[in-house]
């Protein structure tokens, strides 16, 4: 499936790169203010909504001492507040690193170690989980943590003068870390910059005819680089980001059922979820009559599915 290719898109022209991630949100909060941003476990935030929780965590951080360039672990399932966490990151001008809650700890502490990763903003769920990786990180050491709003708290993993020192320019002034699955080893940080994302974000946006009326089916962990299609190019132009519950990746007819529930217009997954989709989901035979789009990534899709 296919965006039309008339489809107007308002994301922001390549040519005003290099462009902030948080500034494509705030862009559409002034464009869009009243229109849905993110919807998810149970709630919905219109962009204006979105880009002032995530302004105010910005400032709670920044006046705690994190500092441009700083590098923070985004620790938590992806709901509403993590999003506003990893967005008020950015904002902040931290270098933000999404860790998968599901790994098991010593790895999470290897990743922080390795990244140099100053703070973990965590959520109630997943508070018990970033302790440990914390205190492994610290070699035993317990590290101090605080509450913020929307169910969210920190943990300090370094003092300030533990800190590593800055990353070369721009990404001294904030970017993103996306780590290797660690096939062949462990997970390797790759360090990029808010320009880096930005640029294929806005490309996506384009290419795909992001309209302000859409709506994005996010159904990847923060971890893998799908989620950067799910998040900026949404926030590129205005479309608005639906948060796929975890446990449906493994009922494939439940995601077909979810993508018409939920008024699926673009959807982005790794062909493995596919094949379940045309084989036991049946989309092939009831396709959700929203969705323009279904792309793919991260690995081959069997050609003798894909004809179906």
């Amino acid at each position: 499936m296919t965006a039309p290719a008339h489809a107007a898109t308002t994301a922001p022209a390549a040519t005003e790169n290099p462009v902030r991630l948080d500034a494509l949100l705030a862009r559409s909060a002034r464009l869009h203010p009243g229109r849905p941003a993110l919807e998810g476990a149970g709630e919905s935030w219109t962009y204006a909504q979105l880009d002032h929780a995530v302004e105010v965590l910005a400032a709670r951080l920044s006046s705690d001492g994190l500092a441009p360039g700083d590098r923070v672990g985004v620790y938590a399932p992806k709901t509403p507040a993590t999003v506003i966490a990893l967005y008020a990151a950015l904002r902040a001008g931290a270098v933000a690193a999404p860790l998968d809650v599901a790994d098991p700890p010593e790895r999470t502490a290897r990743m922080i170690r390795n990244a140099g990763l100053s703070q973990l903003l965590t959520s109630d769920r997943a508070l018990a989980g970033a302790h440990r990786a914390a205190v492994r990180a610290r070699d035993g050491a317990p590290a101090e943590g605080e509450a913020l709003d929307h169910g969210l708290h920190r943990l300090r993993v370094l003092a300030p003068d533990e800190r590593p020192g800055p990353l070369p320019a721009p990404t001294d002034r904030g970017g993103y870390i996306l780590f290797t699955s660690g096939s062949t080893g462990w997970p390797k940080g790759v360090l990029l910059s808010h320009g880096n994302v930005a640029h294929y974000a806005l490309w996506a946006a384009r290419e795909f005819g992001l309209t302000p009326e859409d709506r994005i089916g996010s159904q990847a962990a923060l971890t893998f680089d799908l989620t950067t299609f799910d998040l900026f190019s949404a926030a590129a132009a205005g479309s608005c980001t639906v948060l796929m519950p975890d446990l449906l990746r493994a009922f494939p007819r439940d995601v077909v059922g979810w993508l018409t529930e939920q008024r699926i217009t673009h959807f982005v997954a790794v062909p493995s979820l596919y094949h379940g989709m045309l084989q036991q989901g049946g989309i092939a035979d009831s396709p959700p009559r929203h969705l323009r789009l279904a792309a793919f990534g991260g690995e081959a899709f069997a050609p003798e599915v894909l004809e179906r």
